[in-house]
């Protein structure tokens, strides 16, 4: 990318977005000019009407004069003259009428029927006349007309007169819409103009910088260079006069070596003095040799003290400059100044391209005479083309050369050797957590670290993003393998990336010559096929290649299509492995495990597929399935009596997919019979996790629903143990591999007591997985943790033989010896809880004050921290003491006085509200009070 392609790339950006909303706003005012024009259309449509049916009212009472000319005796009017205008007052009549109701869309329902009862009278009234009714009887019809008329008249006009207001307000409408059109169009026009400004003055310069880069790839002398680069920049960027001044470094005096432009030789060859009192002294020279950084000086005519020298360059047109400094060998050489006739002329980004400039004039001046710099550019030639730019490595190019020679050395003397392809794990995560830059510096110190694993006769080389080639030579098999040990365990040790510690891994795919026989491309497919081996088998570690592998992939891809194809004809179905109190044998969750009923193969367990299911989006439609199916059984369980709690493993990708959440509330949705504590959420694959900020707010997003979280492999290298502090998990699961080495390995009781230690003082349930064995239970309960999951309790069972399992299971009779389980440090949970009830006040107190905040931990006794402390260790410790038990009820006041407080809130009730902070302060101060008194009782239980 060019040196201001990134400026001018967003630029372009600015002005795109910009454009798009100037076309937003006039598609937008077009759209509003048309409505508004239709509109007074359809007003001025209506004006019409009305003038029209206003003037046939007035024209209608012409009608009367009917009934004054029938008052007139016959004898005195010419019978022919009176018939026929009395006809043609009848014929009028009847097309004024017909005027009026053709003109009467404005008129309501109401003023309808009036007009149609005028014309039901008119009608009345003709047919009077010409029976030659008697006046009086047709006086009132004629009455009842007039004011027919009267009042349709009144209305008309009325109706008129706000048509004649609302086109005028449509005009002015329209006419500020148009107004608001041309000042948009003429503010985008304005900035357009001044981006193009910029943007083309941009691009000038960054033409003179390509042809001074030419220019000094041919190595001209000092005297050519300079003159050379004053021209092209005053040619190229639009500046008026370019000077070269050198620096005297005894006496700080300056003196033209090259200029270019528009300007009078006596200022073209002025001389320079630090000392503005001395001849040819000058502010600007002093400023540059006493700081030596670039200057710019946008206004000369107001930022320049010495009036003479203001003077001067006034009298030259030049109204702004900088002045960048150039060095040589480490020491200030000379300066480069540029002169405009604009002010302002000098930005920041333009500053940028002239510091680019100089310091490639100062490359070529402190190497034009040496030979060895005609070298030294032909290596770095070679080495763009050859090397990779960031971490120095060969890149693929000279790689394939590598790979080729030592295929042709094999040829000659059958060496063995191999061809790696390396894979970092979870370099993408880290990537975009911290930033490209970041990134950068990881794959540098990769690269470091893994060169001073190899030897000096192998190579390795940066083939493209976090994917490395390595060609090991004088392969042994022994020490191949050992080699290949160490590259992948280099990786595991963490990363400084500035104040954080990263860890990645690495998948390393290898394949051997001989017995690969391969050449070029076909040796990088195998180690890539062997790579993706390793990916699949869960990554971080190495494999080498074998034949079978091309037929394991095609052998992936068709267990792909059967899983899909299984889901359609519903061939998945859920086992059920139950979760007891050790000391008890009470049931109290199952685990929910999936099984495949394979059309050929029988009933599958999910360690035969989860691997190629885990990559590929078919997972998240199989969850989906899986929790309907749970919550179902949970409502088919409770009708049969027994209410354990389901734990559901999810994968990352569901987790993270960003509909997670929506999936879990509508199927809990789907069963309102469902409480959703009944149903727990494990997540497994914690390594996997981007950014745990991210996963917190889901987990947040899922425990406001109701449902619990738990987290396993807590302490191994898939999880953190601060993952249960950090994602307020509500469970944690000890690993089987810590159970299955128990009896015999003090490091796993050591690591087992800790979790559980960990987990009880942030008042986290525990479960114990993988008991095979009476000892193994045993071992758990001495380390703290009553809940265990395995083979030694029960298999994995179909959903309808968990009851009668429930009713037949007694756990081993050394297990119930441990039905009061100590807990040391003994006082530990208890002040825990006490600062919880102090944490617990001053929280709800900033919350309540917020409209429409509500938390869990307020509204649900059990969910905050004292109550996880009640439920758990406080009722085994202290269930049986007075104490306690007034603790307890205390505390489920003090919740039932919150949810009164957040409803006097949210119903505005803020005088009842006060009320209720202070008795919930008293209470609260009453629960500090009395677990001070059960802290004074001791710890209670057996020893061991």
């Amino acid at each position: 990318m060019s040196p201001s392609s990134g400026q001018q790339k967003h630029m372009k950006e600015g002005l795109w977005f910009s454009s798009l909303w100037l076309a937003w706003f006039l598609a937008l005012a077009g759209a509003i000019f048309l409505a508004l024009s239709l509109d007074r259309a359809s007003t001025n449509r209506k004006l019409i009407e009305t003038t029209r049916f206003t003037d046939a009212v007035s024209f209608f009472e012409k009608i009367n004069d009917i009934l004054v000319l029938n008052s007139i005796p016959s004898a005195n009017l010419s019978p022919i003259k009176w018939e026929t205008y009395r006809d043609g007052l009848f014929v009028q009549g009847k097309t004024v009428l017909r005027v009026m109701k053709g003109n009467d869309t404005f008129l309501t329902k109401e003023e309808r029927t009036r007009l149609q009862e005028m014309c039901t009278l008119f009608k009345k009234l003709k047919k009077g006349l010409l029976a030659g009714r008697p006046l009086r009887e047709l006086v009132g019809i004629d009455h009842r007309m007039m004011l027919l008329s009267i009042e349709l008249a009144g209305w008309s006009a009325s109706k008129r007169e706000s048509f004649f207001y609302r086109i005028r307000l449509l005009d002015y409408a329209r006419a500020i819409l148009l107004l608001s059109a041309l000042a948009g169009g003429g503010v985008f026009l304005f900035g357009r103009t001044r981006l193009h400004r910029k943007t083309s003055r941009q691009n000038r310069f960054y033409q003179a910088l390509l042809r001074i880069d030419q220019l000094i790839l041919t190595l001209p002398t000092m005297e050519e260079l300079l003159p050379q680069t004053c021209r092209i920049i005053v040619e190229e960027s639009g500046v008026m006069l370019v000077r070269f001044i050198e620096l005297d470094a005894a006496s700080g005096e300056g003196s033209i070596l090259a200029y270019f432009g528009k300007t009078t030789e006596g200022f073209a060859r002025r001389k320079h003095s630090p000392d503005p009192s001395a001849p040819g002294g000058s502010e600007l020279w002093a400023d540059l040799v006493r700081l030596k950084e670039p200057l710019v000086w946008n206004s000369l005519q107001n930022q320049l003290r010495d009036g003479s020298l203001r003077n001067v360059l006034l009298e030259n047109g030049i109204f702004s400059g900088a002045g960048i400094p150039v060095f040589r060998e480490g020491t200030m050489f000379g300066t480069l100044i540029l002169y405009s006739d604009e002010e302002n002329f000098f930005d920041p980004d333009l500053m940028n391209l002239i510091g680019m400039m100089v310091k490639n004039i100062s490359f070529a001046i402190e190497n034009r005479d040496r030979e060895d710099d005609r070298k030294k550019r032909e290596e770095e030639v070679t080495r763009l083309a050859l090397f990779d730019n960031l971490t120095g490595l060969p890149n693929r190019r000279l790689f394939h050369d590598r790979m080729q020679q030592a295929v042709e050395r094999h040829l000659r003397t059958k060496e063995r050797f191999g061809v790696g392809i390396l894979d970092l794990d979870g370099f993408k995560q880290v990537n975009d957590r911290l930033g490209h830059p970041a990134g950068d510096a990881l794959l540098i110190q990769v690269s470091e670290r893994i060169k001073g694993i190899l030897r000096g006769t192998d190579t390795l080389a940066r083939l493209g993003g976090d994917e490395f080639g390595i060609i090991f030579t004088h392969l042994e098999a022994e020490k191949g393998s050992a080699l290949f040990d160490r590259v992948i365990r280099s990786l595991a040790v963490p990363f400084t990336l500035g104040e954080e510690d990263v860890t990645i891994g690495g998948s390393l795919g290898i394949t051997i010559i001989p017995p690969d026989d391969g050449r070029d491309e076909s040796l990088l497919k195998h180690a890539d096929l062997a790579m993706y081996q390793v990916k699949e088998q869960g990554k971080n570690g190495w494999e080498i290649f074998q034949p079978a592998m091309t037929e394991a992939l095609e052998n992936s891809y068709r267990l792909k299509k059967e899983l899909e194809e299984s889901l359609g004809e519903n061939r998945f179905a859920l086992h059920y492995q139950p979760q007891v109190e050790l000391a008890s044998g009470r049931l109290v969750g199952v685990e929910a495990l999936l099984r495949w009923n394979h059309p050929e193969r029988g009933l599958l367990d999910s360690e035969s597929f989860i691997g190629i299911l885990a990559g590929c989006d078919l997972a998240i439609d199989i969850e989906r399935w899986a929790l309907e199916e749970i919550l179902s059984q949970i409502e088919d369980w409770s009708e049969q009596g027994i209410r354990p709690r389901v734990k559901m493993n999810i994968g990352s990708r569901h987790l993270l997919s960003g509909r997670f959440t929506d999936d879990l509330r509508n199927a809990l949705s789907r069963h309102p019979e469902v409480p959703p504590q009944a149903l727990e959420l494990d997540i497994t694959e914690t390594k996997s996790f981007p950014e745990i900020s991210k996963v917190k707010e889901i987990f947040d997003a899922c425990r406001r629903l109701g449902v619990s979280i738990s987290v396993a492999n807590i302490g191994t290298e898939h999880g953190s143990i601060a993952y249960i502090q950090t994602l307020g998990v509500d469970r944690v699961t000890i690993d089987r591999r810590f159970v299955r080495d128990l009896p015999k390995s003090p490091q796993d009781m050591a690591i087992v007591a800790s979790l559980v230690t960990s987990a009880k003082l942030l008042l986290v349930d525990v479960v114990g997985e993988g008991i095979e064995t009476e000892e193994e239970g045993d071992l758990l309960l001495r380390w703290g943790c009553r809940i265990g999951q395995g083979f030694g309790i029960a298999h994995p069972m179909v959903p309808e033989e968990i009851p009668g399992w429930a009713e037949r299971y007694r756990p081993f009779e050394s297990w119930s010896h441990w039905a009061e389980v100590p807990w040391d440090p003994q006082n530990y949970p208890l002040l825990l809880a006490k600062e919880a009830a102090r944490v617990f006040y001053e929280n709800f107190l900033d919350g309540i004050a917020k409209p429409g905040v509500s938390r869990v931990e307020w509204t649900d006794s059990h969910r905050c921290l004292q109550g996880r402390w009640i439920d758990g260790d406080g009722q085994l410790r202290y269930g049986a003491t007075l104490e306690f038990r007034q603790y307890r009820d205390a505390h489920e006041h003090l919740h039932s006085l919150i949810r009164e407080a957040i409803l006097s809130r949210d119903a505005g009730d803020f005088p009842r509200l006060d009320t209720l902070k202070e008795a919930i302060r008293e209470v609260n101060a009453e629960l500090i009070r009395r677990i001070d008194q059960i802290r004074s009782l001791g710890a209670a239980g057996p020893g061991s």
